[in-house]
């Protein structure tokens, strides 16, 4: 049984969501969240601390801008730091539901850390947002298989071509 929101959005990243939108609601606008950082910077090797360092600068000039958290978050994940990758890009769409990257980013780093619902939700969203990148309908349709009849799994791989 699949379990989270249809959005694709985490548990938390709901809880997150429902909070901006009902402050959005309640005055004056309010900025976006800060982008989550490494507790320490030790473990990792020192360019990619730089690197997070130097997107984390440029997110605090354009805190907006949803394009620094895509990068920030491609970093985390290629660094492995999947959790702070998830929340990163869960992020951005939050910022702009239209980021494409941050929406495929999001379901690669949930299949990563076992979470296939929320990978398969955020897969959909990104189809919802841009049916023209192949690679997402395989991937979702590869994902679907194993747990669902063949012919849903078969639906995913459909639109390929």
């Amino acid at each position: 049984m699949r379990s989270g929101c249809h959005l694709g959005f985490s548990r938390a990243g709901v809880a997150v969501l429902c909070c901006s939108v009902w402050l959005a609601g309640c005055g004056p606008q309010v900025e976006p969240p800060p982008p989550p950082q490494p507790m320490e910077y030790g473990h990792l090797d020192p360019s990619v601390a730089e690197l997070i360092k130097e997107t984390l600068t440029q997110i605090q000039a354009e805190p907006s801008n949803p394009e620094p958290r895509v990068r920030l978050g491609m970093v985390y994940q290629a660094s492995e730091i999947f959790d702070l990758a998830e929340t990163t890009y869960e992020q951005t769409v939050m910022l702009d539901p239209e980021t494409v990257k941050a929406w495929y980013q999001l379901a690669r780093v949930r299949d990563r850390m076992g979470d296939l619902d929320g990978a398969i939700d955020a897969m959909s969203r990104m189809i919802e947002v841009d049916q023209s990148y192949g690679p997402a309908f395989w991937r979702r349709g590869e994902w679907l298989l194993p747990g669902a009849a063949d012919e849903i799994g078969w639906r995913g791989f459909r639109h390929i071509g």
